[in-house]
């Protein structure tokens, strides 16, 4: 069992280069690679510094990545570690496996092959049919004469109506040679009356001669 002081003077040594890393990283790789020839089963340098020159690799100074160990085919089926950590050191180049454990891993069957992916077919569904509205016949039997003659007036399409031709101006010239005409008929009309009323006036006269020398005749007798 160790002792309480040695057990501090190991947590010292574990400290010292995670604090000395952001001030010398070159002084904190050579602390951290003296503590791992000191505690070379320690786990907590174990991850993070290179065990050869005790680069500290979480700061981009090395490559940490998952891969599969290689093994023949007919381990594969037994082995229970068969992926693990790989550890690169950019630095000098050291690689390092850390083996996973698969847990309950080997519990779940494993699919073999490429799983083909159900195929769905796609059927292009036609749209249902819209029923057609009823045809609405205006001239039904049964229906009342009022209700013929309204769905015969509302079926009837409206004519348009011509426009009236616009009434032709007379020329103003035309006017004045009218009147001119008018005038000689005028006279002439006048003048037959005169010569009816002169000939009216002489039948008148010549019948007043002969009643009185008729008169006169008589009385003689």
């Amino acid at each position: 069992m160790a002792s309480p002081e040695l057990a501090a003077t190991t947590e010292f040594q574990l400290a010292l280069p995670f604090t000395l890393q952001s001030a010398s990283p070159s002084i904190a790789a050579c602390h951290a690679a003296r503590v791992r020839l000191l505690h070379p089963d320690h786990p907590p340098l174990s991850p993070s510094n290179c065990p050869k020159c005790g680069r500290f690799l979480l700061d981009g100074a090395g490559t940490v990545r998952m891969t599969r160990m290689k093994h023949p085919r007919s381990r594969l089926k037994t082995n229970a570690l068969a992926r693990s950590i790989q550890h690169i050191c950019h630095s000098c180049g050291h690689l390092t496996r850390v083996p996973i454990s698969a847990g309950n891993a080997s519990l779940f069957a494993r699919v073999r092959g490429h799983v083909s992916e159900p195929k769905v077919s796609i059927r292009a569904i036609d749209p249902p049919a819209m029923p057609h509205p009823p045809k609405h016949d205006p001239l039904q039997p049964g229906d009342p004469p009022n209700g013929r003659s309204r769905a015969s007036s509302s079926m009837t399409v409206p004519q348009p109506q011509s426009p009236s031709p616009a009434p032709t101006p007379t020329p103003l010239s035309s006017q004045p040679r009218a009147s001119k005409k008018s005038r000689p008929k005028k006279k002439a009309g006048l003048q037959e009356m005169l010569a009816k009323n002169k000939e009216r006036q002489a039948k008148e006269k010549a019948g007043g001669a002969g009643t009185t020398g008729l008169a006169a005749f008589l009385g003689g007798l």
